[in-house]
């Protein structure tokens, strides 16, 4: 089962250099060919309707490869947290579980971003007659909280087995410590849901840069 979980992890690893690489493309092709980082001609900037329409197409793109590079890497701890504590049974549960929320949030995302407009055009095409979106922005904040919980879910799993090893007081501290650098991905999931207040789909180009550099950092 090592050889099986390493190989899987091995994998998901590869799979995620991937998935980051295309997620950083995109922001590229963004900021050169799509005005990211520049004010909308609504707020008085550069960035007129040929630039948004590639705009938010590539954006489809961010979200389709943000969601699975976030899931790759979720993924990745709980299988190497297996590797690690798979032989505690209990264990095993609380991983099986965590891996079923951290799929289905996988599922859900998708569809949510690929459908999120009816039909897919009208996200970036809004003369389409009958064309209708969900509320993005609450979409992009109340998505970034459920990633918040749920990194915040794969870091805690650790506890409980860490504070029941046969290690004195210390060991324990030292590596509740370890694992607690884990932290800093929430805070970085913290400072994304906020930055998500100041998005303006008006001159979205501009206002959402900052959602944008701590998806990055995420």
């Amino acid at each position: 089962m090592d050889r099986t979980s390493g190989g899987v992890i091995g994998v998901q690893k590869c799979r995620f250099e991937i998935l980051d690489w295309g997620l950083s493309s995109c922001y590229w092709i963004e900021i050169q060919y799509a005005g990211l980082g520049r004010h909308t001609v609504a707020a008085g900037g550069p960035v007129d309707e040929e630039d948004l329409v590639t705009y938010f197409k590539i954006l489809l793109a961010v979200q389709v490869l943000y969601f699975s590079t976030a899931v790759a890497i979720k993924t990745s701890l709980i299988l190497l947290y297996y590797r690690i504590f798979g032989v505690i049974r209990w264990f095993r549960w609380m991983q099986a579980a965590a891996l079923t929320i951290v799929l289905l949030y996988f599922i859900v995302c998708h569809l949510v971003a690929v459908l999120e407009c009816q039909p897919v055009a009208f996200d970036w095409d809004k003369s389409i007659r009958g064309g209708t979106c969900i509320d993005q922005n609450q979409f992009y904040r109340w998505n970034g909280v459920a990633n918040l919980l749920i990194d915040f879910m794969v870091w805690s799993l650790t506890l409980p087995v860490i504070w029941h090893l046969n290690l004195n007081l210390q060991q324990k501290l030292s590596l509740s410590v370890i694992f607690a650098l884990g932290l800093l991905a929430c805070a970085a999931s913290i400072v994304r849901v906020v930055a998500f207040n100041q998005v303006n789909f008006d001159d979205i180009t501009y206002t959402l840069v900052t959602a944008s550099i701590w998806t990055t950092i995420e």
